[in-house]
């Protein structure tokens, strides 16, 4: 997962950034809103905030400034972020890109929205399920002929002195940190 590995490599550089969950809005009905399965980070630097959106077709090519009117002009994809009622009356951020049916004078539609509210790794884990699993999924529809994906199973850890680990802990870091009975410490 691009996504997690990002974060992964923020965290170890030492940047602060918080996780967020946005819903894809594109092909869309607004009155029936998509499950918040985008994942984004809104990263601190240089006293300003910054959405980076990595993995999602094409994504923006550089970080877009997290105020209103926020613009990504980097490459042949414009961006906009706006806040603005997102779902049902709530207020968010919505991340704006060019073409495709709008009633924008200006051509903007909404590509996906998200709020601030933070999220962590075990946060993505039944999004990613959904994603890869659901017939409803944006990415995998009853139209696609996408194979369902599995993980093998895998064998039990191991210590040094070959006994069965009791598995692994997860911290809410990104690069997270094996248990350190199973010998990656």
């Amino acid at each position: 997962m691009s996504f997690a590995l990002f974060a992964a490599a923020l965290e170890k550089l030492g940047f602060r950034f918080t996780a967020v969950s946005g819903r894809v809005q594109l092909g869309a009905d607004s009155t029936h809103p998509r499950p918040a399965t985008r994942a984004m980070l809104i990263v601190g630097l240089d006293g300003a905030r910054w959405l980076s959106d990595v993995g999602f077709g094409h994504s923006p090519l550089e970080l877009i400034e997290l105020v209103d009117g926020g613009r990504s002009e980097a490459g042949p994809w414009p961006y906009l972020l706006r806040w603005q009622d997102i779902t049902h009356g709530s207020p968010g951020w919505a991340v704006h890109q060019r073409g495709g049916e709008t009633d924008d004078p200006d051509g903007w539609v909404v590509r996906q929205v998200f709020t601030e509210t933070p999220q962590y790794p075990v946060d993505y884990a039944v999004g990613n399920h959904f994603v890869a699993t659901h017939d409803r999924s944006p990415t995998r529809s009853a139209t696609t002929s996408w194979p369902r994906m599995t993980a093998p199973r895998s064998s039990p850890a191991r210590t040094s002195s070959g006994r069965a680990s009791t598995g692994t802990t997860r911290s809410t870091r990104w690069s997270g940190r094996r248990n350190a009975r199973a010998g990656t410490g």
